[in-house]
């Protein structure tokens, strides 16, 4: 949210912020406060759907957050619900897709039915941004016919350099960073460490989503080779890059359905500090570093990935970072010309 607020203020817009929060803590964003929409709870959507029929019900700060806006940007389906509600015909309404709950790529009563709430909204849109292209496939099966943004997850405004190729020593160092809800990750990557004996380690980093990998702190205890560091800023980005060889971009958590789909953060920032990222070949961030010619594909990274660092020194290393330095900044870095750009799409 921080990244998108400066994007906008960047581009000359002013920004008033709404919205739900994941916990109690005070947030600010921007120089200001956002309006407090309420709290709602990760893998609860009984809950989530409750706080927004409560805000519909009562509109008072969904109002104060829209009033006297010229656009209307929700960034996912349940801000969109409440947008449309409270809009005013001059008003632009921008949908920006994150993300793709399950629900709305799977089948049967429940999912049919957000599925048309969701189709009913697009309808109602000026213009939908997306994070993937595989998004935009999504909106042309809910057969939305109106403009499609592309805009990456990529670092806002970062100037740090690539650091060089750190000459290798043992062990190999593979970061996860982020928002972590994946348990099969985690326990790929356990049996990756398990199975090195020491020639690879596990640096863990972030926000834990215990209520998806509720053994997280169990398997770190059991596992010398694997090491969570705690949650992080993005100002502490370099210093935890700058000691990794790769960076785990592969996610399973809804695989199928959105982690087929999703361009994760952790893909523009590993490669913005000059590190590997590691990805399934068969799913839209595999694709992504197949058109640049970087990083590290596999199909079954608990066969494959084993062997592959094994076998890799110093010399074959260099030649992968070499490729993602050569990377041209501007496919991970957004700056001023995106900002400005994002602005005049959003006004129209």
């Amino acid at each position: 949210m921080q990244r998108r607020v400066s994007m906008l203020a960047a581009g000359g817009a002013q920004v008033r912020v709404g919205g739900f929060r994941r916990g109690a803590a005070p947030l600010l964003v921007g120089d200001a406060p956002p309006i407090n929409l309420g709290i709602t709870r990760d893998r609860q959507l009984w809950q989530r759907c409750y706080a927004v029929m409560r805000n519909l019900l009562q509109r008072r700060n969904v109002r104060r957050a829209t009033a006297r806006a010229d656009v209307l940007l929700a960034r996912n389906l349940e801000m969109l619900v409440l947008a449309a509600a409270v809009r005013r015909p001059q008003q632009r309404l921008v949908y920006e897709c994150l993300d793709l709950h399950r629900l709305l790529l799977a089948k049967g009563i429940g999912a049919r039915l957000v599925q048309q709430v969701e189709a009913a909204l697009l309808a109602r849109c000026d213009l939908v941004i997306v994070s993937s292209p595989a998004y935009g496939d999504h909106l042309r099966q809910q057969r939305y016919q109106g403009p499609v943004l592309l805009v990456e997850n990529k670092l806002w405004g970062a100037a740090a350099p690539r650091p060089p190729a750190r000459r290798h020593s043992e062990p190999w160092r593979i970061a996860w960073l982020g928002v972590l809800r994946c348990r099969r990750s985690l326990h790929l990557l356990r049996t990756i460490a398990i199975a090195a004996d020491g020639r690879v380690e596990i640096v863990i980093a972030g926000r834990i989503a215990h209520a998806s990998i509720p053994d997280f702190d169990a398997v770190v205890a059991g596992c010398r080779h694997l090491r969570y560091i705690g949650p992080y800023q993005p100002a502490e980005l370099p210093d935890i890059y700058g000691g990794a060889d790769f960076a785990w971009t592969i996610d399973y958590y809804e695989a199928g359905l959105n982690s087929q789909r999703l361009l994760p953060n952790r893909l523009y920032e590993s490669l913005a500090h000059g590190v590997v990222p590691i990805a399934l070949a068969h799913v839209a961030t595999g694709a992504w570093l197949t058109r640049y010619g970087v990083g590290v594909l596999v199909g079954d990274p608990a066969v494959e990935l084993s062997s592959r660092l094994s076998n890799l020194d110093d010399r074959g290393y260099a030649v992968l970072a070499d490729a993602v330095r050569a990377l041209p900044r501007e496919a991970v870095v957004a700056g001023a010309a995106d900002a400005t750009a994002l602005v005049e799409a959003l006004t129209g």
